[in-house]
Parts: C-alpha cells; sequence; structure tokens
C-alpha cells in the first residue's frame, strides 16, 4: 500500500473528491512545523499508529512485535506535504519484463486499492489473495 494514497484517502469526501479545505489545512500545518523547526525549533512529530491504525486489523500488535528495533513509528509532521503527493506505484508499468506479483489479503483494509494497481502492471503479473487474511495475517 502506498503511505501517500492513505493521506490522499483521508482527505477526500463522500464523492472521492479531495476536499481542498483538508489539503490546504494540511499543507499550511506542515509549512508552519518547516519554519518552526527552520528557526531551531524541535520537530513536530506524531505517531502514525494511532492515525492509520484500523480496528478490522491488529495492526498495533503486528508493529509492537514485529517492528524493527529502531523504528519509532513516529512521523515528522512537515512530510505530509510531501506525501500528499507521494504514489508508490506511479511507474508501476515500467517494471515490466520484470515479473510483479501482488499478495492482497482479501480482508485487508487496502484490498480495493491493489487491483488498480496490478491492472496498470504489464505482463508478467500475478495476483495472489489469500481469503480471509487481512494484511496482519499473513505473519
Amino acid at each position: 500500500m502506498c503511505f501517500g494514497t492513505l493521506v490522499r484517502d483521508g482527505m477526500r469526501d463522500s464523492n472521492g473528491v479531495i476536499n481542498p479545505d483538508h489539503l490546504n489545512k494540511l499543507l499550511a500545518d506542515a509549512a508552519k512545523h518547516r519554519l518552526e523547526e527552520a528557526k531551531g525549533n524541535p520537530p513536530s512529530i506524531h505517531n502514525i499508529l494511532g492515525v492509520f491504525a484500523d480496528p478490522r486489523e491488529d495492526i498495533k500488535g503486528y508493529y509492537t512485535k514485529w517492528k524493527h528495533p529502531r523504528c519509532t513509528n513516529k512521523m515528522v509532521t512537515r512530510s505530509a506535504e510531501l506525501l500528499a503527493t507521494l504514489d508508490a506505484f506511479e511507474y508501476i508499468e515500467w517494471i515490466s519484463p520484470r515479473p510483479v506479483l501482488m499478495i492482497a489479503g482479501s480482508e485487508a483494509m487496502t484490498f480495493q486499492c491493489s487491483q488498480p494497481i496490478i491492472d496498470r502492471a504489464k505482463e508478467p503479473k500475478g495476483t495472489r489473495c489469500p481469503g480471509g487474511k487481512g494484511t496482519c495475517g499473513f505473519i
């Protein structure tokens, strides 16, 4: 899953359109925190698990058990402006002729995002969708 997609999806209204007020607030907050850092103030940080956790998946338990010892699950607030434009799969078409295998649990909160990505990929490509599994169910 692309973290940028999660950020953008959080700003969409019921019609799937990004709310410009939410985007402008996100960008203004990021700019404010970037300027504060430039003045020598400590960075504004938040824990990403509290923002993006989904009740259907034990994401907090997963990260507690399997995280790297140096991973803090914290993000500087100013990164939001970069994430708003990030698309980790923008160049999926370029991977060909190397194969692409998308593994997506049918119960994962990001499952609906997998098919459009694999549709854009060129051959050779494939998908595996273990039934009844969420993102954390693979561990």
